[in-house]
């Protein structure tokens, strides 16, 4: 009975320890709500909001169902691109790269157990010397474990990379290219015809085209008299207007300064993109930068060494700069680790992958026909005269068979549905897209405002799916920040001639600076324009319009400054874009040609 007694004290403690635990977490809930709110990003304070107004129950029963679908995904996701080889490849590199520093470590943490375990008699028969030979087994098992299972692995593997890097794979870059003048109208629509909008007028922008259309037409007639077509077959071009704009593309339309119409741009960045200059000397001769462009540009498709938007992301010195300038902090540099690691994984599984299915397709395809004939591109990139080519070479067998293993070689990695595929180009790139979305507007206020018409971040927040909550908080926001730039339209209207003195490009920075904060401009304005009540506040309000004043006086000196970064952020932002929409077009086009669900899947 007395036993009988305890036991149920004990389960009465236990339960009331639980009980003070639960209504000291309840007490703390509205102090740590009122945290996360503070944070410039809602997204990891989602969960905690589910529970709010007694909603917790509901929350739990969709989040089963949410959780079960995406499991689901995940787990058809990891059997395309997870390849065990590889896997057991990649720890035994962990194992052996750390191997002497993981050693040293626990030869350290071993001797100070033996030294402090005999002192203090708790351990007396563990002597120095078994903590070394407990040291000496761990290094020579990481060591030569680690060894082997990157030997294994590379026995498994590293052949079929190599054969698909060996016959081609980077040069893949080519494929790329070849959609030059795409990207090109994609840049200029996107990125540099608002950069023209603001420099130039419209009658400026509609004169150059009208001049370019007139040169091109004048220079061909010119030609037609002067030119066979024994000429024009020796210079290789089918006619005189594509000779022309070959001949366009050898020197920039103007110099130093950025081009007003879409024909002038299309001259000088094609100019800047097929001439090996140096980059600085490049945007010095064009008036312009596209070096983010030109780096991407130098990448391959379906490569897994094609990193060049993470490199640009971490170390391209104006994004870094902006990264500072908007305020990155350490809670900042944890999400982007780990939106990093998240594209990381799934990009490098997924790409290796490909890689080794190209290989074996290559070594199966070349036994067929007895030679090696076949390379990547035959399998990665659609050319109609490369598939004539073969079937001239080989027959139409052959021909068939080569499409139906590069169908198979996409679908086994991706999905068999195109919809699949682009699910899991999402889980690839979303992360990047995030990071880019993100530092854009930080910095770009009219994106952030929506004043670029249908490029704006609440338009990209629907765009990646972001939940109807998180899109609200974030438009509540937007609609705040239009409040503070009203103010300050409100204040330059309010000084005599200082408005009008200022050009479209002054009047952005000035935007831009009031949507960074800089030197606390947000809490100056609101003290200028609160109600003075007595003499004290009228002198502050004075104070106030100086200090905006020199504010304003040094952000328009530094209205180049501001120019240039938002025409970096802006192409980096695209190009992120870009490359997620360029890997749907060519999955598409490789494995699901015959799917009527492309436009609904996009």
């Amino acid at each position: 009975m007395t036993r009988c007694c305890r036991v149920n004290a004990a389960r009465c403690d236990f339960g009331l320890g639980i009980s003070d635990f639960g209504l000291a977490i309840w007490e703390k809930k509205a102090a740590l709500e009122k945290w996360m709110h503070k944070r410039y990003h809602p997204q990891q304070r989602n969960l905690f909001k589910s529970f709010k107004g007694g909603s917790w129950v509901p929350f739990f029963a969709m989040s089963v169902k949410t959780i079960k679908s995406k499991f689901s995904c995940l787990m058809r996701d990891l059997k395309g691109v997870i390849n065990p080889a590889y896997l057991m490849g990649y720890i035994g590199h962990g194992m052996y790269r750390r191997s002497v520093r993981r050693t040293g470590l626990i030869g350290l943490a071993a001797l100070a157990v033996s030294v402090l375990g005999r002192g203090l008699g708790l351990l007396p028969e563990f002597t120095v010397g078994k903590a070394a030979i407990v040291a000496l087994i761990y290094g020579f098992a990481t060591l030569f474990g680690g060894l082997g299972l990157k030997t294994i692995s590379n026995m498994l593997m590293s052949e079929r990379i190599n054969i698909a890097e060996a016959n081609n794979l980077n040069l893949l870059e080519d494929k790329k290219k070849s959609r030059l003048d795409f990207y090109l109208r994609r840049l200029y629509d996107s990125v540099f015809r608002f950069e023209a909008a603001v420099r130039y007028s419209d009658e400026e922008i509609q004169r150059e085209d009208r001049e370019i259309r007139k040169n091109v037409e004048e220079i061909t007639k010119k030609l037609m008299s002067s030119l066979s077509e024994e000429n024009l077959s020796f210079l290789g071009v089918t006619g005189l207007p594509t000779l022309v704009e070959h001949m366009s593309k050898c020197n920039p339309l103007k110099a130093r300064q950025l081009e007003c119409s879409w024909e002038g741009f299309r001259i000088t960045a094609n100019y800047a993109l097929t001439h090996p200059l140096p980059a600085t000397l490049e945007a010095e001769i064009i008036g312009f930068d596209l070096t983010l462009v030109e780096d991407w540009l130098d990448g391959a498709c379906f490569d897994a060494n094609d990193v060049k938007l993470v490199e640009q992301y971490k170390a391209n010195s104006t994004i870094v700069l902006i990264k500072k300038q908007v305020g990155y902090g350490l809670l900042d540099k944890i999400w982007q680790s780990w939106k990093g690691f998240c594209h990381s994984f799934w990009f490098h599984n997924t790409f290796r992958s490909v890689a080794v299915g190209v290989g074996t397709q290559i070594r199966k395809l070349n036994r067929k026909v007895g030679r090696g004939y076949f390379k990547t591109e035959h399998l990665l990139w659609i050319h109609p005269d490369l598939d004539r080519s073969v079937e001239e070479k080989f027959g139409s067998e052959v021909l068939e068979e080569l499409i139906s293993r590069r169908k198979h070689l996409i679908q086994k990695i991706f999905s068999r549905k195109y919809g699949g595929a682009v699910e899991l180009l999402r889980r690839i790139y979303r992360p990047k897209v995030e990071l880019a979305i993100d530092l854009r507007k930080r910095f770009d206020c009219e994106y952030f405002l929506g004043e670029l018409g249908g490029q704006s971040y609440l338009y990209d927040l629907e765009r990646l799916s972001c939940s109807s909550p998180r899109i609200e908080r974030e438009r509540a926001r937007v609609e705040q920040a239009r409040e503070n730039d009203a103010l300050l339209m409100r204040y330059l209207k309010e000084q005599p001639g200082l408005l009008p003195e200022m050009n479209s490009l002054q009047r952005r920075a000035v935007k831009t600076a009031l949507h960074l904060n800089l030197f606390h401009l947000r809490e100056l304005l609101s003290e200028y324009f609160a109600s003075p009540t007595d003499v004290g506040d009228k002198k502050e309000r004075f104070q106030s319009g100086e200090t905006i004043q020199r504010i304003l006086s040094r952000t328009v000196a530094d209205e180049a400054r501001f120019s240039r970064t938002l025409v970096t952020l802006r192409t980096f932002w695209l190009l992120n874009w870009l490359e997620f929409d360029e890997y749907c077009r060519q999955v598409k086009e490789i494995a699901y040609a015959d799917e009527d669900s492309f436009a609904a899947a996009e």
